[in-house]
């Protein structure tokens, strides 16, 4: 079950927030994007094994080893 949409109203449309985010200003979607994943590297939430390319959270990994 993934985390609930949040909707934002364009005009006549309603469509997916994050859709129009990253389609309306790609390098700003981009910029909080990588934001977000260094605060959760820094919190220890997240680490990635092949230099950014993917990134997994750190609470499955030790859900694996148990």
């Amino acid at each position: 079950m993934g985390a609930p949409t949040e909707t934002t109203e364009i005009g006549f449309m309603t469509v997916d927030t994050a859709h129009a985010m990253k389609s309306l200003d790609p390098i700003a979607w981009n910029l909080a994007r990588d934001e977000y994943i260094d605060s959760l590297e820094s919190d220890e939430e997240v680490v990635s094994l092949d230099h950014g390319a993917t990134y997994y959270w750190i609470r499955d990994l030790q859900e694996l080893w148990e």
